[in-house]
């Protein structure tokens, strides 16, 4: 049997019993493209941080950093984005959270539903901080694909493992802070056409 059929019917399941026309907000529609369009800055910024503090080849690693890259930014965000809205649709996180105080109410929606807002009345501040939020789980997932793959290419320059890895961690400090500014200039950009 293919492993991939439970998983599609629970799908298939979940979009029968749940599709209506306001379902909320996909996040990944929301910082992908966001994501792809930074992704040469990105890799300019990682680039230099890993040549600044481990001073290798510049070419050989301004590659791995694009394979590194494109590996995390096309199939580790999206994966993970699957996996959170998976848990979150399986653990009943895909519900109104009621009953526990309006603060409460909101962190909880902009963090636990934060990788598909339910259909709220004021999106205009949850989708920005539910983007942000998701950069978290983003940053260690490329961090991890992105020392993986360039580990891979660049062995037989690397003397220490863990220095290497430490590196890549302070690389995706810088671009991730830089992801996180493109995200709220953006959405500052955005709430001014929801307002005006």
């Amino acid at each position: 049997m293919n492993k991939r059929k439970p998983i599609v019917l629970f799908f298939l399941l979940f979009l029968y019993f749940n599709i209506y026309a306001n379902a909320g907000v996909p996040m990944i529609a929301v910082i992908f493209p966001k994501t792809v369009l930074s992704l040469i800055p990105v890799i300019l910024i990682e680039t230099a941080v890993l040549i600044k503090i481990l001073k290798m080849n510049k070419k050989k690693t301004a590659w791995a950093v694009v394979a590194g890259n494109l590996c995390s930014t096309l199939f580790g965000i999206p994966a993970t984005w699957r996996i959170l809205a998976l848990l979150q649709i399986s653990t009943g996180g895909d519900g109104f959270i009621g009953g526990v105080g309006r603060l409460t109410e909101n962190i909880l929606s902009v963090t636990y539903q934060a990788p598909w807002l339910l259909p709220y009345d004021d999106l205009h501040w949850r989708v920005p901080v539910a983007a942000l939020f998701l950069l978290i789980p983003f940053f260690f997932v490329s961090w991890l694909t992105e020392t993986w793959v360039e580990r891979l290419m660049l062995k037989k320059e690397i003397a220490d493992k863990k220095r290497f890895s430490r590196a890549v961690f302070i690389a995706n400090l810088f671009s991730y802070a830089f992801l996180a500014a493109v995200l709220a200039v953006s959405f500052v950009l955005d709430y001014q056409r929801w307002v005006l």
